[in-house]
């Protein structure tokens, strides 16, 4: 699979953390002379030796912070920037990057004690930078090197960028304390630069020694910080050392990666292994072909290593007679392979600790031995002759082999002859590649002892629950990024702590993490996916998470000390922040949290979820490339260049056409009866990919060629959503002329206003430079910063209006099709609110109509154009919702207006078999689902209705997942 990480990451770095703000209308103040602050005195009469470390961290009040600094010293100071490139680049997974922040003196009053002579510099990675409110580091020992409070010499304030509850870190890092897993104290503080108030910001306590002593009892170990970094092979020198021995501590980290590796086991099928494919044209031998007996003699014979690349990539992995280009590029998501192989006894492998299916596969797979399926990855629940795969791989992690434990089906081995059957799928018929290798194993290693002989096993639990639970995706397991490793010395073995916590209590990442892996545990980071392989973790994790549950997650007290916290803040909010604070955004997540974990725990255990992570990301140069030349950093060799056949035009993608204006080709894919709105894996369309790439012309012949103007990615951003971004101002015209909706909404409710607006700054330079390179499109920085606001005035002279602007005018279109309220609706599609867009819960006007069975309010959104299989972001329809419910009106009215009865959701579930489950079974997740959606439910209307709806939809033609193909 190919460019999974474009558009997603890149919408999400386009609207999720630019990091640039409006500019402030307030006055600011003159800047103070540092030389005219009173040395060491205090507003309250006390000397600044009273100050506490205790008094930094209070959780009743704000601390406030007075900075006094010279203008120019300020605007050097948070104009600098961190740029992608270099945050990024080849040679961090060798050593340190160097920080673009430096210090400058200034003067700095804590609660009315000064500080007069002090450092201060920015802080922040990516998404927290900001010109107009950085986050802050203040070195209370810069210059004096006495200046310190019981211990603490350094102080660490987040601007909150990310986090518009301003609650995400004070509460998050406060749970983590809780639930017995060490972290940062955290208190809120008001910053003021020369007379001007910057607002809120969380006072983080500086993980220093001090704070690894409280929490561990010594600190004479190690301490690395892991900034988008993971304990993968060669990445040891890319942790951060801050304090303590290293050589000790980079062994430490080296041991984890072999333990991560794995012991080689004793392959007993794989290599060369001889078989036979065959790519299904029909149904025919859907219950026949993977079963020892079947006979395979007409397929095509090859060696262990199959699928396809028309690009780069797998090349060396497809083996002879097994490349199926040809038969499946356009035509076919599905193929069929058996490997028959012998066994002289099994004794030895009834014995082994383990016996283990090794795959290298994108994009998903069933595995079946002698007839029984073994394993699955990315695989629908029924999987059939043009089944598809449920998600994309990604090709460096598919690349290498994932392990499956095949321990618990040993006794499906025999003596003698076994066949090994795969059924291999791809995301789409137009994907550029497919593979699978496989290979079978014992292993008489065991990985999760390895682990735990060098991470602590308990500490470790309770770390990784608790980010689960409270959704940290950017952090050790969601994103291997915003974290601490102590190597303990009272343990010899580390210990994990959370950092940069402004992204919690979000249920979904922005990163473009698969929606449909679970939300109450998160795997990227390496340590967590290799553990939850193993089916004695997942119970323990299960068991884990309902007794963090059950301790510390009381709905009630969250929810009062957000209102408490809400009181506290308010009269601190600057002008910025006022425009965009949100508190009943943690407080959805608060009330809806339990539920959606407690559906995932099935009874002691978690969902399967084997999607390996892919190695920390690169930027500017191939991986390896920073170890082959980190001693000659002066020496600018030129890059191995690639030697990838240019003038092969079968590597030409469809969108690899439109993002670079090539229109011979895009004409030969169409006249090949390409589709032109179909997607690439990463959820991009040849017109967005045109439209970035500001290739007016080639847009212009989609458009032609019946492109759709309105159609999104997986984030929900329109080809309008990126022209604004880009300043694109011809394409934005074009799209506008032919009928492109100037307030579509994406998931997050940004329109394409939203995407345009922001003031240019070095931040959003860096964004776009990084999300152009990402595209692999050429970006003059001049045309974009020139563009935006053309393309901003062009959008308001169509009606385009800010998302929140927005939503504020409409009064909710979703809500007022859940309450059937008729006349908020038609003063909601009166103002052109988009009768088929998403609300924050990925739900359409239509779907809260038909769940709540509002049937005026459905008939007049149907009216007015709503799409009658427009689906929720979890695939169901305004017919699943109805048949879950037993809204037996709705049902008819949609089955009369033309619905599909048998589109399957996310699941691989048909509105059948929504309404065709036990009454017993259903009811009490009726109750929970309820409560999620905020909505009453009439139990004994769905419990009569749905009985009858099953019936409607088979005399309809309404099938069960199972049965439909």
């Amino acid at each position: 699979m190919k460019h999974l990480f474009i558009i997603p990451v890149a919408t999400a770095l386009l609207f999720g953390c630019a990091g640039s703000e409006a500019p402030t209308s307030e006055v600011e103040a003159d800047s103070a002379s540092i030389s005219s602050t009173k040395t060491g005195t205090s507003t309250h009469g006390n000397s600044q030796h009273s100050l506490k470390l205790e008094d930094l961290f209070p959780r009743d009040r704000l601390v406030e912070v007075d900075i006094k600094v010279k203008d120019e010293d300020w605007d050097t100071l948070r104009y600098q920037s961190r740029n992608f490139f270099e945050a990024l680049q080849p040679k961090r997974q060798f050593g340190e990057v160097e920080s673009p922040y430096t210090y400058v003196e200034a003067s700095v009053t804590i609660d009315g004690v000064n500080f007069p002579r002090v450092g201060i510099r920015k802080k922040g990675f990516i998404g927290s930078q900001s010109s107009s409110r950085p986050s802050l580091k203040i070195k209370l020992n810069h210059i004096d090197k006495k200046n310190e409070i019981d211990g603490l010499s350094m102080l660490t304030f987040n601007n909150n960028q990310q986090d518009t509850s301003l609650m995400s870190q004070f509460m998050g890092y406060e749970l983590f304390n809780a639930a017995g897993s060490p972290a940062s104290r955290c208190a809120l503080a008001k910053i003021t630069v020369n007379g001007k108030n910057l607002g809120v910001y969380a006072h983080v306590e500086s993980v220093r020694k001090h704070l690894i002593k409280r929490s561990f009892g010594s600190d004479k170990g190690t301490l690395y910080e892991g900034t988008v970094v993971d304990f993968h092979e060669e990445w040891e020198n890319s942790f951060e050392k801050k304090f303590g021995k290293d050589k000790p501590g980079r062994e430490h980290i080296v041991n984890v990666i072999n333990a991560l590796k794995g012991v080689e086991g004793d392959s007993f099928f794989g290599g060369k292994a001889a078989g036979r494919g065959w790519v299904p044209t029909s149904g025919k031998f859907d219950d026949q072909w993977f079963k020892p007996g079947f006979d395979d003699s007409a397929w095509s014979v090859g060696q262990n290593g199959a699928g396809y690349e028309r690009e780069e990539g797998y090349e060396s992995l497809i083996k002879d007679g097994f490349d199926f280009d040809e038969a499946m590029y356009g035509k076919a998501t599905s193929l069929y392979l058996r490997f028959p192989f012998e066994l002289d006894s099994i004794d030895t492998i009834n014995s082994a600790h383990k016996v283990l299916l090794r795959m290298k596969c994108d994009d998903g797979f069933v595995a079946y031995l002698n007839g029984y399926e073994i394993a699955r990855h990315n695989a629908p629940e029924d999987p059939r002759w043009d089944s598809v795969a449920t998600g994309s791989g990604n090709d460096q992690a598919s690349m290498q082999f994932t392990s499956y434990d095949l321990s618990d089906n040993r006794d499906k081995l025999r003596s003698g002859r076994n066949v090994l059957a795969l059924h291999v799928m791809n995301i789409s018929d137009r994907s550029t590649d497919l593979l699978a290798v496989a290979e079978l194993q014992t292993n008489d290693s065991d990985i999760e002892q390895e682990i735990w002989k060098l991470i602590d096993e308990e500490a470790f639990y309770s770390f990784w629950t608790i980010e689960g639970l409270l959704s940290f995706w950017d952090g050790y397991s969601g994103n291997r990024n915003n974290f601490f490793v102590y190597l303990n010395p009272e343990t010899d073995k580390f210990h994990f702590m959370p950092w940069g916590a402004d992204c919690m209590f979000e249920k979904y990442s922005p990163l473009g993490v698969d929606r449909s892996s679970p939300r109450s545990v998160r795997t990227v980071g390496l340590v967590a996916h290799k553990l939850y392989q193993i089916p004695g973790v997942r119970k323990k994790y299960a068991e884990k998470m309902k007794a963090l549950m059950a301790e510390h997650w009381d709905e009630e007290k969250l929810l009062a000390e957000t209102k408490r916290v809400e009181a506290m803040v308010e009269p601190h909010l600057s002008w910025e922040q006022k425009r965009k604070v949100d508190h009943e955004k943690i407080r959805r997540f608060i009330r809806n949290r339990r539920a959606d974990v407690e559906l995932e725990i099935s009874g002691d255990d978690m969902p399967l979820w084997s999607a390996a992570p892919e190695p920390p990301p690169i930027l500017g140069g191939e991986r390896g490339w920073g170890r082959r030349n980190r001693d000659n950093d002066k020496d600018k060799k030129e890059k191995p260049k690639s030697k990838r056949d240019e003038g092969n035009e079968k590597k030409i993608s469809f969108w690899n056409a439109a993002r670079t204006g090539n229109m011979s080709i895009l004409k030969e894919h169409l006249a090949k009866e390409m589709d032109v709105n179909a997607k690439d894996e990463g959820g991009g369309t040849a017109l967005s990919l045109a439209t970035l790439a500001g290739h007016t012309k080639t847009v212009g012949f989609l458009i032609e060629k019946g492109a759709d103007v309105n159609l999104s990615g997986n984030d929900g951003s329109a080809p309008l959503h990126g022209a604004a971004f880009l300043g694109q101002t011809a394409a934005a015209k074009l799209l506008i002329e032919a009928g492109a909706k100037v307030n579509a909404r994406n998931h997050k409710g940004e329109t394409p206003l939203d995407s345009g607006a922001a003031e240019w700054s070095e931040e959003l330079k860096g964004i776009v430079e990084f999300i152009s390179a990402i595209v692999q499109i050429k970006t003059d920085i001049n045309k974009v910063r020139e563009g935006r606001p053309k393309v901003v005035a062009l959008l308001k002279e169509n009606g385009g209006k800010s998302g929140r602007d927005l939503a504020g005018s409409l009064g909710g279109i979703w809500g007022a099709a859940k309450n059937g309220d008729l006349a908020k609706l038609q003063e909601a599609l009166s103002k052109s609110a988009d009768v088929n867009g998403h609300d924050e819960m990925g739900i359409t006007p239509l779907s809260w109509a038909a769940m709540a069975g509002q049937k005026d309010a459905a008939k007049l959104i149907i009216k007015k154009g709503a799409k009658i299989n427009g689906k929720n972001r979890d695939g169901a329809t305004p017919l699943h919702a109805a048949a879950f419910f037993g809204q037996t009106e709705i049902v008819e009215m949609l089955i009369k207006n033309k619905a599909n009865l048998n589109l399957t959701n996310e699941k691989g579930e048909t509105p059948l078999d929504n309404a065709s489950h036990e009454w017993k079974e259903i009811q009490g997740l009726m109750q929970i689902v309820g409560g999620i959606l905020k909505m009453e439910v009439d139990l004994d209307r769905a419990r009569t209705g749905r009985p009858k709806i099953a019936d409607l939809l088979k005399e309809n033609g309404g099938l069960r997942g199972e049965e439909f193909r």
